[in-house]
């Protein structure tokens, strides 16, 4: 075995389907460029379901697999995934994304029983793993009393597809309306813990303060992932109004093409875009700072300028590379 090509097996839960060809787009990138890298990677992929026993099912049809057989390590993504690791004798790594760590919540923002089961799973992983990563700073506070080592290490963007481009072009591309405000909400509308309700009450008082404006309030979900780039750049700023982020990967998707973004203060959020000219974060539904956030991203009327250094920090290139030097520091062990 080469010191710099371990051979990992990448275990999870979240991978498309039929239903939803587009899921997880982030993840199949990382696992491209792990690749890429010349990392000896596999995927075992199920589906949960919420029932005990597809993940006992899961369980042994993982051992049964080759690419287990012959991996060094064992890297699940979110801490449900990681029950299919338990009692192995492999080096084990759990990547946390944000849900496993915070929980679910019902329709009023109540922790669900799922959500709790979910949080205990996370949190007893955590201190049976070799390795924790956990995808921002914020998460990290949730295991700060955790005698494993834990590591941040964000999912970052392809620069190549996620790149500023020409406004119009991109309208014209999707048959969106030149002289609209498109305000653009990047998240499934359904998941309640996203509040498009929220986003939908800010936009309308955005209307009302400016009635001389065609604003738009544009959802999009399960598009194809080389169309997400296009989509923003077509947008006069993307809205967040999420309850909870771990670290949104449309927050950084949004930095590389240049266009504004307004969010409410979750996950990493604030250490991304607070310094960044044209984009605002403000304090859990305060209504009025995030009208006029909308109101300021659109006046701008152009790109934003992120520091290069944080565009470098995005590079998910950069990031799986920090991710393998993990890896080997866990077969040095």
């Amino acid at each position: 075995m080469s010191e710099n090509k371990p051979k990992v097996l990448l275990i999870t839960s979240e991978w498309p389907s039929e239903e939803k060809p587009n899921s997880v787009p982030f993840l199949i990138q990382h696992a491209r460029f792990l690749k890429e890298e010349g990392l000896q990677l596999s995927v075992f992929y199920f589906r949960g379901r919420k029932n005990p026993f597809n993940y006992l099912r899961a369980w042994f049809d993982v051992r049964c697999s080759e690419a287990w057989k012959k991996a060094d390590i064992l890297h699940a993504h979110w801490g449900q995934s990681g029950l299919l690791t338990l009692f192995s004798r492999k080096k084990r790594i759990v990547t946390f994304h944000g849900s496993d760590l915070h929980g679910i919540l019902n329709s009023k923002g109540k922790q669900t029983f799922q959500g709790r089961l979910l949080i205990a799973i996370s949190r007893f992983l955590a201190n049976r793993v070799d390795r924790v990563v956990v995808v921002s700073s914020e998460l990290k506070m949730h295991l700060l009393n955790y005698k494993r080592s834990v590591d941040v290490i964000p999912m970052g963007v392809d620069p190549k597809l996620f790149k500023p481009m020409d406004k119009m072009e991109c309208r014209m591309q999707l048959g969106i309306n030149l002289s609209s405000k498109i305000v653009l909400f990047l998240s499934d509308p359904d998941r309640i813990e996203k509040r498009f309700w929220l986003a939908e009450k800010i936009v309308e008082s955005l209307k009302e303060r400016n009635p001389d404006w065609d604003v738009v309030l544009l959802p999009v979900f399960q598009a194809a992932h080389e169309l997400v780039p296009v989509y923003i750049n077509a947008s006069d700023v993307l809205l967040l109004t999420s309850r909870y982020e771990g670290a949104p990967t449309v927050i950084k998707e949004t930095i590389a093409c240049q266009v504004p973004i307004v969010s409410v203060d979750v996950g990493d959020v604030r250490s991304r875009i607070s310094m960044i000219d044209g984009c605002s974060v403000c304090s859990d539904q305060n209504i009025q700072c995030l009208i006029d956030g909308l109101e300021k991203a659109i006046h701008l009327n152009g790109k934003t300028n992120p520091p290069s250094l944080l565009l470098s920090e995005l590079d998910e290139r950069n990031n799986v590379r920090r991710l393998i030097d993990v890896y080997n520091e866990l077969l040095s062990e």
